[in-house]
């Protein structure tokens, strides 16, 4: 989860509930868990927002470290991980949403730059409200007008997951080679030399080229360079057959 803002006081509530969770037990059982198994516990309580699931992982983890089983702990916080990559915006969690108002458990939250993207995409998304009401499927218009989270039906999202794993990307001629890492002199560099070049959001890189920031989406190539110097992301070449 993107740590590099100020977390909110449901977020830091329900890392503190955690915090504690992992510290009686390593009271109790005289176990100590290693500083990755910590982060990886206090990031799944900020995404999950559940007190029983929490504690059932530290349980787990405390079971499987108190017995040196390696493979345990390592499946353990394998599927953590999996619950946490199954988030649309990995950037926001169910405890801040619950903390935000908004607790009926039919939604997955986002951030304004995700709820676009995804808007762009064709999916529907709500602007949720501190009430915790939300109002029909929203517009481009409404989404950039509203100053609260936003979000998307679980049903859809996971339908749209379920749709892309169905796709061969290969066979249908939509596979797209690995992309190089480039920082933003390089990119820069690339871009005016006539490379093809890839602006793609820190918040959800598994995106990439297919919901990715394309060079030729209706601006021109000044705006992009522009956009490219004073935006934040990471940038990407390497596409192959998808050309500027």
């Amino acid at each position: 989860m993107a740590m590099n803002r100020n977390m909110t006081m449901a977020e830091r509530e329900v890392r503190d509930y955690a915090q504690r969770q992992m510290e009686r037990a390593e009271q109790r059982e005289n176990i100590l868990f290693t500083e990755e198994q910590k982060e990886q516990v206090l990031e799944y309580a900020a995404m999950t927002g559940d007190d029983y699931d929490i504690r059932k992982m530290v349980r787990d983890l405390v079971d499987a470290v108190r017995s040196l089983n390696e493979e345990k702990v390592d499946e353990i916080l394998g599927d953590a991980r999996e619950e946490i990559d199954s988030f649309p915006d990995l950037s926001v969690g169910m405890a801040e949403l619950k903390g935000y108002g908004y607790t009926a458990d039919d939604m997955f939250p986002l951030r304004q730059e995700m709820a676009l993207e995804l808007h762009r995409v064709g999916e529907k998304v709500y602007c949720l409200q501190s009430d915790g009401s939300h109002g029909a499927y929203v517009s481009r218009e409404m989404i950039l007008e509203h100053e609260g989270l936003y979000g998307i039906e679980k049903e859809a999202w996971q339908r749209m997951q379920e749709q892309e794993d169905e796709i061969d990307f290969e066979e249908a001629g939509l596979y797209q080679p690995p992309m190089t890492d480039l920082d933003r002199d390089e990119a820069l560099r690339m871009f005016d030399a006539g490379e093809t070049v890839f602006l793609v959001p820190l918040i959800q890189d598994r995106l990439r080229c297919v919901n990715g920031w394309r060079l030729r989406e209706d601006r021109s190539i000044t705006r992009w360079r522009e956009r490219m110097w004073n935006g934040s992301g990471r940038w990407k070449n390497g596409c192959g057959s998808i050309h500027r």
